[in-house]
């Protein structure tokens, strides 16, 4: 290989990403969705209502930056 060519050859960036942060962003946006989604139709709703809605939009959030696929 030429040294022209040898110049030329780049390496990508190493990346690390901060997987704490990353969930712990995920579940409080999750948590104040949830609460706000819970309260949008009724101003006391059961308990029942606010943990299913506040564990659904957990986990969507968590989905949109995690592939539970794999």
């Amino acid at each position: 290989m030429s040294e022209a060519k040898k110049r030329l050859r780049v390496t990508p960036p190493k990346i690390k990403f901060q997987a704490y942060n990353l969930m712990e962003r995920a579940v409080s946006e999750g948590v104040a969705y949830g609460v706000r989604h819970a309260h949008k139709h009724t101003e006391k709703p059961g308990h029942e209502i606010i943990i299913e809605r506040v564990t659904s939009a957990v986990m969507s959030s968590l989905g949109e930056i995690m592939d539970f696929d794999a």
